[in-house]
């Protein structure tokens, strides 16, 4: 399964209704549900922890002299959600043994895990609205320095004004394009790591904690690669918390020129499409021996 695909149907949906797993996983809550739940009764410490959350990020944001540096707690929460809620959905049917009922059922292994893995990002819904929301209004924001880096970047070339002209035009498109299948692969890659971390793990408890580790390590690898590229291709300095915020994608277009830059994009996403077939192929092979 590719990244495109896995956004389709575990991401969007895509044939939820049609998946008796999805509709069966949709009824039973996540884990973290009762913690969430419990958490949001406790008013005191919601708004102890929303203070120390404002004083530290303010700090940090000084420090740093980013307001990027601001989402780290935010990707960081969602890393350790996403890591809770896929990391468990092939142990809780190992250890109440109804694993191999379902292998049993006339559904083949594929369509088992995407609609678990649905099913159980159906509790995230919202939250997957409001990052997506979050995501296209910086993939905004991207093709608009785009738009204003292409002077800086055909300064002093032999181009002909139309050429330049229609680039200028398309640019932004685009960069805005690129950083959305850059973050939407990104997703995915942190979502099957999860899932395979979880699917290796021997008991609940293991596979809530291998989930989350998987999850983050999927984001710090991201972040290690771009750090690779710009250190070996770049000509400036290492942005870490733009890396670690906005992806590799964003971090690129101020680091390279245009031609680099395509192939600096490409490369990234081959690189993460083969790492999420790879984790793909270990989520089946694991399920099916399990």
């Amino acid at each position: 399964m590719n990244s495109l695909q896995f956004l389709q149907r575990v991401i969007v949906f895509w044939d939820a209704a049609e998946n008796p797993i999805f509709l069966r996983m949709t009824s039973h809550p996540p884990v973290w549900r009762g913690m969430a739940a419990w958490a949001a009764r406790s008013t005191g410490l919601i708004l102890l922890m929303g203070g120390m959350g404002c004083y530290v990020g303010t700090a940090l944001a000084f420090y740093a002299s980013s307001v990027l540096v601001l989402l780290i707690p935010l990707l960081a929460w969602w890393a350790l959600l996403l890591g809770l809620t896929l990391g468990p959905v092939i142990v809780q049917e190992r250890e109440a043994f109804t694993w191999e009922i379902l292998l049993t059922t006339p559904l083949d292994l594929e369509r088992i895990l995407v609609g678990k893995a649905g099913g159980a990002l159906w509790w995230l819904r919202d939250v997957i609205r409001v990052i997506t929301g979050i995501v296209l209004l910086f993939a905004l924001g991207i093709g608009l320095v785009s738009l204003v880096l292409v002077p800086f970047s055909f300064e002093g070339s032999d181009f002909p004004g139309q050429v330049l002209c229609a680039f200028s035009v398309l640019l932004p498109l685009i960069g805005a394009l690129a950083f959305i299948a850059d973050r939407a692969q990104h997703f995915v890659l942190m979502a099957l790591a999860a899932l395979a971390a979880g699917a290796l793990a021997p008991t609940l408890r293991a596979a809530l904690v291998a989930g989350t580790v998987a999850a983050l390590g999927a984001w710090l690898a991201d972040v290690a690669l771009g750090v690779v590229a710009i250190t070996l291709f770049g000509a400036g300095g290492v942005d870490a918390v733009l890396l670690a915020t906005l992806g590799p994608a964003a971090a690129y277009l101020i680091e390279f020129a245009p031609g680099p830059l395509v192939v600096a994009i490409l490369a990234t996403l081959l690189l993460r499409e083969i790492a999420v077939r790879a984790l793909w192929r270990i989520v089946l092979r694991t399920a099916r021996a399990s």
